[in-house]
């Protein structure tokens, strides 16, 4: 232990702080470009349990354009906006992996989404509101009070206000009441937005959105206000679907058969296994008929590398992305999606792809070729009118693990294996590439 002089008297206790300047100059280095800004006010949305978040501009033919990002998420009391959205680098994303009513992975990272916004903008009016209270919360941030001052970080101050429930849209200037959500207005906006800089926005938010949509999905739009009709509406990840190597569709019809399709959106190639009759592809069971009664399946194989389909590229980043957010077999009934099932980080895994594929990691040109968890997005599709055995476990975590569901892993799974077993033959430096329409589900 180091000796202590003889003199030393206590005199208190001190502790580390941070000058205002300093911490915005990390959160714009956390952040490379406007676009990555708003993606990460996206996903805070999303973090938020909203079903809907709308990107808008107003007057981007004017000298104060303005832009309006709204969510009907949770919103915020005043108290979580002091505790957590006013603290910087807190940890509640560390002990808290999980949104409390959609039960979402939560994707926002550290903060980014606040510090953002300083990136974007001159002026910030954060307005939000929750179910519980009868009236909302708007706080103003002046941004440029971080620039060219001594000022520790907490002596900044900003206003913070009560406010009723019914507002003016500050885009369409009607008045609006707002039951929970919140919504960010930009002022004194940094960057220049045109057609070539929303295009790459609306580039990106495809990765967040659900291949899949449906009711409780959610929802991205984007509006320019100067009616670019290319850019403007709801974003659809459409053209991440394109982006996949290999497209399977299998059916189980109203006649117990079963279908299955196998085509290239790269490639002049499609295979399929016409009508058959369930216990003629499924000796082994017991049933004449599948037990989970018709249905759809359908599942996208992504190569990680950059795709290049005529004038579209996808670079392996993007394909990366998307991958990570949207990975997974999922199970939607009647448009809603079943969890657990197809989790992007592998707890969903129903039908063992990630272990089948330890077993034999084979690529697609060798023999014993396996799916891997990480390559794939897919969805099947069930209801209640058609699929009465497949019923929900009373907790609500998953379907009964009962003869009905037993048939429905069967078939997925040999729906899967028909993909290996053609990608195991399949010889890719033979084929041409060509550009094929996605099918409609």
């Amino acid at each position: 232990m180091l000796a202590q002089p003889q003199d030393r008297t206590y005199i208190g206790e001190a502790s580390f702080s941070v000058a205002a300047r300093v911490a915005m100059q990390l959160g714009r280095e956390s952040i490379s470009n406007s676009t990555v800004a708003i993606i990460e006010l996206v996903k805070n949305a999303y973090d938020a349990d909203a079903n809907q978040v709308s990107i808008r501009f107003h007057g981007l033919d004017r000298d104060n354009p303005i832009m309006v990002i709204t969510d009907d998420g949770i919103g915020m009391s005043e108290q979580a906006m002091r505790d957590q959205w006013l603290v910087v680098g807190t940890a509640n994303k560390r002990t808290k992996h999980s949104s409390e009513g959609k039960h979402r992975v939560l994707v926002g990272e550290k903060g980014l989404g606040r510090l953002g916004l300083d990136r974007l903008c001159g002026r910030t009016t954060v307005r939000t509101f929750t179910s519980a209270e009868d009236h909302g919360m708007e706080f103003v941030i002046d941004w440029r009070k971080y620039e060219n001052t001594q000022q520790r970080l907490e002596e900044i101050k900003h206003p913070l206000y009560l406010i009723g429930k019914t507002i003016v849209d500050p885009v369409t200037l009607v008045e609006r009441y707002i039951d929970r959500g919140t919504w960010i207005v930009l002022e004194e906006l940094k960057d220049q937005w045109n057609e070539e800089t929303l295009e790459e926005v609306r580039r990106e938010l495809t990765l967040l959105v659900s291949p899949f949509g449906s009711g409780d999905d959610f929802e991205i739009s984007l509006f320019s206000g100067m009616d670019w009709r290319q850019l403007d509406g709801v974003i659809s990840p459409s053209d991440m679907l394109i982006a996949a190597e290999w497209q399977l569709v299998a059916e189980i019809g109203e006649d117990g058969s079963v279908a299955y399709r196998m085509f290239s959106s790269h490639y002049e190639k499609q295979y399929e296994l016409s009508r058959t009759p369930w216990e003629h592809r499924f000796k082994k069971t017991k049933s004449a008929l599948p037990r989970c009664g018709p249905l759809r399946f359908e599942m996208y194989f992504y190569p990680r590398k950059t795709v290049e389909l005529g004038d579209i590229r996808f670079v392996k980043r993007q394909i990366t992305d998307f991958l990570e957010l949207q990975q997974g077999i999922r199970i939607y009934r009647d448009g809603f999606r079943v969890k657990p099932y197809g989790e992007p980080d592998g707890k969903g895994d129903w039908l063992t792809i990630s272990y089948r594929r330890q077993q034999s990691p084979g690529g697609v040109t060798q023999k014993g070729w396996r799916v891997g968890y990480n390559q794939v997005v897919g969805a099947v599709f069930i209801s209640r009118e058609q699929n009465p055995k497949l019923v929900d476990q009373t907790n609500r975590e998953g379907l009964v693990e009962g003869p009905a569901f037993n048939d429905l892993v069967m078939f997925t799974s040999d729906a899967i294996s028909f993909l290996k077993e053609i990608g195991t033959n399949l010889k890719l430096a033979s084929l041409r590439p060509v550009v094929l329409r996605v099918s409609d589900k």
